[in-house]
């Protein structure tokens, strides 16, 4: 199917971004209050030595993950275009070695 489904495949323009997006729906205030609360590692029972190495960069790891609109950017503008690895992309997406070797956008 893959195969069968890139080959026909046509990539159609993009439509032109809204101009102004609906407001959000008002929420009542016990939800809007229960979605602004994010407990501590702490408050769900790790140790605070525990909840500090959890907040500290593990060297183990291919990269320091950043959430956000601007790190996803940034890691888009250097995975494609500085590093060039959209190119190789079939050869090397299933590599489990470097930061390289995925695009790590999902």
């Amino acid at each position: 199917f893959k195969n069968k489904a890139e080959g026909r495949g046509t990539i159609r323009q993009p439509i032109d971004a809204p101009q102004k997006l609906p407001e959000l729906p008002q929420l009542p205030e016990d939800v809007a209050n229960s979605l602004r609360y994010l407990p501590s590692l702490e408050e769900l029972g790790y140790s605070k030595e525990e909840a500090e190495v959890a907040r500290t960069f593990d060297r183990r790891g291919v990269l320091d993950f950043k959430g956000g609109e601007e790190a996803a950017l940034a890691r888009m503008q250097k995975w494609i275009w500085d590093d060039d690895k959209l190119q190789e992309y079939k050869e090397i997406r299933n590599g489990m070695l470097g930061e390289g070797f995925s695009s790590k956008f999902s």
